[in-house]
């Protein structure tokens, strides 16, 4: 069961959340596997007392299934959470006011609630349930013995780095810490990290489990559950997909009771459904846009793609005017062979921006070197300078943190003699 966490008066903006009545969002039973009911409008009586809040509700499909559940939190200004951090969340470029899963979780996990919320990809999950952590994280110490306050569990370890990147920003004004564990770097740097201790940990499951179970080696133990209070789930759904049920499991039987869980997923199929009961403890249900058992695309964002070959003023000609279509703009790039794909662009870039520094030593510096098949996302497009490369590998440079998302994942398509850009905005 989760507990209610006090905040100092004078560090929190007043918000007291108003509560309403007659909401539905699943037809859940214990018996059989949860129905998905149609859109309820909301009720007449909220209508009257916050119109602005059914509108609210309305406009953005947020459904609920408790109905004690607290109005979602419409701005910033009303967040509950420390003046800090409300001050660094408005001064983010673009953010103008909470998402709707953010609005509708934030105050359910600040309460100290249990939720399980049901968001497209895209919709804005992982600042609803990193803000509510880091406020909780600042008001208890980490363990000497390692042990987090909050763990966050993800499928990949692109979107641990991710997490904890987000986790660095937001906690830092707090002096929160945070810690990214994943596969395919060195357990050595990683178990060093977590033995300085830390607020946060985003993990991928399987590392994470690797990380707990060193302790049985022979070896000094790198890390504990025994103050984690805290417990996130990421993209549940495909965690699930991927086979990482047993590690999870195993991972949560280390977390001492009572515990926050929070549980996020793009989807609501029978197996989530059943790790859900299991895992989460009279939880707050809340679900925005159809939340159903396929994975759906958010129509928030426009997806692109251009192949071109590997021709060289084509290929810096498409970067450039990738580049002016604003800054949300994020490009995967594809190709068979790292040091290719650093060469051209390095040479390409620096003769176009009058770069002094070659991207390909950028590159290198970040690990890329050797590596094949890459999928490399590049963001951050800013006039006049033009394109910036930065991948999020290792922790960036001050110089190229500003404005930055991006990120590394192996590349599972066949090799291709082409490059191939996906430009997605929202």
């Amino acid at each position: 069961m989760g507990r209610a966490v006090k905040l100092p008066e004078s560090d929190v903006t007043e918000y007291v959340p108003a509560k309403r009545t007659n909401r539905v969002a699943l037809d859940v039973t214990e018996d059989a596997p949860a129905k998905r009911s149609k859109r309820v409008d909301p009720p007449a009586e909220l209508e009257e007392e916050d119109p602005a809040a059914a509108a609210f509700l309305l406009a953005n499909e947020i459904t609920f299934h408790d109905a004690d559940s607290p109005l979602p939190c419409m701005s910033f200004e009303t967040a509950p959470f420390p003046k800090k951090l409300i001050k660094l969340l408005i001064a983010q470029p673009g953010f103008k006011a909470p998402s709707a899963v953010q609005a509708a979780s934030w105050p359910l996990a600040v309460a100290g609630r249990d939720v399980l919320a049901i968001a497209k990809t895209g919709s804005g999950k992982t600042l609803g349930y990193l803000l509510p952590a880091l406020t909780r994280c600042r008001l208890e110490k980490a363990d000497a013995n390692g042990s987090p306050i909050c763990l966050i569990m993800a499928p990949t370890r692109e979107l641990a780095i991710q997490i904890c990147s987000e986790a660095v920003k937001f906690g830092e004004p707090l002096g929160c810490r945070a810690v990214a564990v994943y596969g395919g770097a060195s357990k050595k740097t990683q178990s060093n990290n977590l033995q300085r201790g830390c607020e946060v940990i985003a993990a991928t499951p399987g590392r994470m489990k690797d990380m707990l179970d060193i302790r049985g080696n022979g070896y000094n133990a790198v890390t504990s559950l025994t103050k984690c209070s805290i417990l996130v789930l990421d993209e549940a759904d495909r965690m699930l997909d991927m086979g990482f049920e047993k590690e999870i499991r195993s991972i949560v039987w280390e977390i001492p009771t009572p515990h926050q869980t929070l549980f996020y997923s793009a989807t609501w199929p029978a197996e989530v459904e059943c790790i859900a009961q299991d895992l989460l403890t009279n939880p707050a249900k809340v679900s925005v846009g159809s939340g159903g058992e396929k994975l759906t695309a958010n129509k928030s964002v426009t997806q692109r793609v251009h192949v071109v070959n590997l021709g060289f003023a084509l290929f810096v000609c498409c970067f450039f005017v990738c580049s002016n279509l604003g800054s949300n703009l994020v490009v995967c790039l594809f190709e068979s062979c790292c040091a290719s794909l650093c060469l051209g662009l390095s040479s390409g870039l620096s003769s176009a921006t009058g770069a002094e520094d070659k991207l390909e030593d950028k590159l290198c510096d970040f690990g890329f070197s050797g590596k094949k098949n890459p999928t490399i996302v590049f963001s951050g497009f800013r006039q006049p300078i033009g394109p910036r490369v930065c991948p999020q590998v290792c922790p960036q440079p001050p110089a190229l943190r500003t404005n930055l998302r991006t990120n590394f994942v192996p590349n599972t398509m066949p090799v291709q003699k082409k490059f191939v850009l996906s430009l997605s905005s929202n």
